[in-house]
């Protein structure tokens, strides 16, 4: 008798899983699943690219942060003005008194 039942009971998961929605419902399971795991793939990958290219970008930032800084340092500013021209001045005048500068005698 149990042999029976266990016959019965494997004859009708057989038809259960043999049912047409069971298969359209796997099917599409598996279908969402490969374009679910194809688009993250795609997704990291434009992450990735995102990334290398932020980080290139703050490379050169930094590089031109330190040119600018190097450039407007006051030695380099120094080479600049002899290279245009501008020498040192040879007497320095001071004035201490405060006074008027233009006055008429």
């Amino acid at each position: 008798m149990k042999y029976i039942n266990t016959i019965k009971i494997k004859k009708d998961f057989k038809t259960k899983t043999s049912h047409p929605i069971w298969w359209i419902s796997v099917s599409v399971f598996i279908i969402a699943y490969i374009f679910l795991t194809i688009e993250t793939a795609t997704q990291g990958a434009t992450l990735t690219k995102i990334i290398k290219e932020e980080e290139k970008l703050r490379d050169e930032n930094q590089e031109l942060s330190t040119r600018f800084v190097t450039a407007s340092s006051l030695s380099a500013l120094e080479v600049k003005a002899l290279e245009l021209g501008y020498v040192k001045p040879s007497d320095i005048i001071y004035i201490l008194e405060p006074g008027s500068v233009a006055k008429a005698p």
